[in-house]
């Protein structure tokens, strides 16, 4: 995989942390790396492969109309000032009222998705400095099932696919 030190990087939380794009064919994710914990959280994950799919079943290449039956939650405009519909034809879903924590974003041409992105606008350092999270667990599990390689989660919870040899804690 190719790994790119994203030297503008904000916010930074403590010395040592830093950003970074960890990327293969076709697969992005957006990284930041506490130093005191010797921990990663993933903030976005990006794909224009057509064997990754959604929880629902999306994946790269189905129909706009397909993807608004299966989330008829979508919807349409700026996302948090990071993408503007004006610029770019995509739909967006979060299940919060507030638009915080993960938020899936289907990108569009010629009305078939092109790419999904996995955005998680939640700051997740204050999340852990605030509950002290246990090292092993991070903002990953909890977005985890929103993008699967083999499918939904088992019966019992499971937390879905992450970047090959991404550290999980």
């Amino acid at each position: 995989p190719a790994v790119e030190i994203l030297e503008n990087g904000e916010p930074i939380y403590n010395p040592g942390d830093y950003w970074d794009r960890w990327s293969i064919e076709g697969f992005t994710a957006d990284r930041y790396y506490h130093a005191s914990n010797d921990r990663w959280t993933v903030q976005s994950i990006e794909t224009t492969r057509t064997d990754l799919h959604t929880y629902r079943g999306i994946q790269v290449g189905d129909s706009r109309s397909m993807v608004q039956n299966l989330y008829p939650e979508l919807r349409d405009g700026d996302y948090w000032h990071l993408y503007d519909s004006a610029e770019e034809d995509f739909l967006w879903y979060c299940d919060s009222s507030m638009d915080l924590g993960p938020a899936l974003l289907f990108f569009f041409e010629n009305d078939q998705v092109s790419r999904i992105v996995l955005y998680d606008m939640f700051d997740w350092e204050a999340v852990i400095q605030k509950t002290r999270k246990p090292r092993g667990t991070s903002a990953f599990f909890c977005i985890g099932s929103y993008v699967t390689a083999s499918g939904p989660p088992a019966a019992g919870g499971g937390t879905g696919a992450g970047p090959p040899g991404a550290a999980s804690g």
